[in-house]
């Protein structure tokens, strides 16, 4: 790592990485530092002061690419700030190890790839304990801040917590992830007022939750939440009613164990109907749900039958990104 950049923030947990990596970022530019970035979510991006660049990869994710891209970064960087996209429990430390971070930003310990991190917050910190760096400064939810296995960690491991309290301002993550992002700015030596203005002026990212209108029917887009509670949490924040709402849960064949997860709420919330799209499911008692839809015609005669639609589930995959996109630029008409 190029020790050049003073700043050096880390960005963990299992939700809102990328969203708190972009916040920060328009925030260090507005403040008129020269910051580099990268975030690993629906679409790898580099971002920098000019703009955000595709991470082309010649095959899948792989924590080697974090080493390759802090060697490109110019000398005159002076803020760095990067997602920790390991998933293995046995890789958090690599983000760590190659960063130096001054400071890690933990987003949350949701229940999320539970086949390698278990069900449950306990087995989470666990999981990516190794993400907080020995002597680390952390910055957390005040609720995660007041666990006792996080309390016995940071002891362990010398950390310096920054607990920072939800702000009920701002709707749904936004409560929690705006103060995370703003206390990393003062931490960081930014001006506030700045750094608030510009992220309140972000614009939403290309697979952000929104609701989209499809003809006279309505399409809630959060297939890229992923986990369950966050997911629920939006669903709620919509307040609609599950008997009057058409689940669509977009599958893939290598997220079996986030499908086993949405299992029971899936079968037992009381929807009006449920479909399954993408790869088949593997439980047989969910084949009922399954609908072939592989065009976005069939997407669209699908929303429009159900009128109120709430999408979760996946969205690099199959036909939600596109759809959404094809919408949003014209090229699907409706």
């Amino acid at each position: 790592m190029n020790k050049k950049a003073g700043i050096r923030i880390a960005v963990t947990g299992s939700r809102g990485k990328s969203s708190i990596v972009r916040m920060l970022h328009e925030a260090f530019c507005c403040c008129e530092v020269n910051c580099r970035s990268r975030i690993t979510g629906v679409i790898p991006r580099e971002l920098s002061p000019y703009g955000e660049n595709p991470i082309l990869r010649s095959a899948g994710a792989n924590v080697a690419e974090l080493k390759w891209w802090l060697s490109m970064l110019p000398d005159d960087t002076e803020a760095v700030i990067t997602e920790n996209s390991a998933i293995s429990p046995e890789l958090q430390s690599v983000c760590p190890n190659l960063l130096l971070p001054t400071l890690t930003v933990l987003t949350n310990i949701n229940p999320d790839h539970t086949a390698l991190w278990g069900n449950d917050e306990e087995s989470v910190l666990n999981a990516i304990s190794g993400a907080l760096p020995i002597k680390g400064s952390v910055i957390l939810p005040r609720r995660l801040a007041e666990r006792t296995d996080l309390l016995l960690l940071a002891d362990r491991k010398k950390l310096t917590l920054y607990p920072v309290e939800e702000n009920k301002e701002f709707k749904s993550h936004f409560a929690i992830n705006i103060p995370l992002a703003l206390k990393a700015c003062e931490l960081s030596g930014l001006n506030i007022e700045k750094a608030l203005y510009a992220i309140k002026r972000l614009k939403p990212d290309i697979a952000d939750s929104c609701l989209i209108k499809v003809g006279n029917a309505e399409l809630a887009f959060a297939f890229s939440i992923n986990d369950l509670q966050s997911t629920k949490d939006y669903f709620y924040s919509l307040k609609w009613i599950p008997g009057e709402t058409t689940l669509i849960y977009n599958h893939r064949r290598d997220r079996w164990d986030r499908l086993k997860a949405f299992d029971e709420w899936i079968s037992q919330a009381g929807w009006k109907k449920v479909c399954i799209i993408g790869d088949l499911p593997f439980l047989p008692r969910l084949f009922k749900y399954y609908k072939k839809v592989e065009t976005f015609e069939s997407m669209t005669d699908m929303i429009t039958k159900a009128g109120r639609c709430f999408g979760c589930g996946n969205t690099v995959y199959g036909l939600p990104l596109a759809f959404k996109l094809a919408l949003e630029d014209g090229t699907l008409k409706i």
